[in-house]
């Protein structure tokens, strides 16, 4: 049986902790060869030291989501590369904006270049206490990053209070009611 690696896509609209929970998973994994391909409209958000360490590969795609027509192309790629990498995990950090419906469909497209190289355990979504509810209204993006979603993260949740974390669980519910939903601070 040849080896599989386990992906997992990290969401979350901006600002809501997915940097913060990937280097939290990148320093409880130091034992593990990761891979990373991170999605940032601007800069690199990780930090460089982190990704120096033996056992990490980067693949960086900028100015545009991964999920766009514009980088779809280029996130196959990188998958592809990366296929190819002496590495057990992928960790791919999208953009705030992406929608991350697309991603099985992705990982089916690069199949033919990849093999069985990939074991796809689900999109990690991490929200923002303090703003999703309201965004939610107003995005469709932010309501497809939890309707998508294997695990759905509550972060800052020391910023707010009970009744707010109550409506946020009650609003993350409407969207998918079978997620597991975790709640944290710091991305801890």
């Amino acid at each position: 049986m040849s080896r599989k690696i386990s992906i997992y896509l990290l969401t979350g609209f901006l600002g809501a902790g997915k940097t913060t929970l990937l280097k939290n998973l990148l320093e409880s994994n130091k034992n593990k060869k990761i891979g990373i391909i991170m999605n940032e409209f601007g800069s690199v958000g990780i930090d460089g030291t982190l990704v120096k360490r033996e056992g990490i590969d980067m693949v960086e795609i900028n100015n545009g989501s991964i999920f766009c027509s514009c980088l779809s192309s280029t996130f196959a790629e990188g998958l592809i590369a990366m296929a190819g990498a002496p590495i057990e995990q992928l960790f791919i950090e999208s953009s705030g904006l992406s929608d991350p419906s697309g991603m099985e469909k992705i990982l089916f497209d690069v199949q033919p270049r990849t093999g069985d190289a990939y074991d796809f355990k689900g999109t990690i979504c991490m929200v923002d206490a303090t703003s999703f509810i309201e965004l939610s209204q107003t995005l469709e993006v932010a309501r497809k990053q939890i309707e998508y979603s294997h695990l759905i993260v509550i972060n800052k949740a020391d910023l707010v209070d009970s009744e707010r974390l109550k409506r946020l669980e009650e609003s993350i519910r409407s969207l998918n009611p079978v997620a597991p939903i975790a709640t944290t601070s710091y991305g801890r």
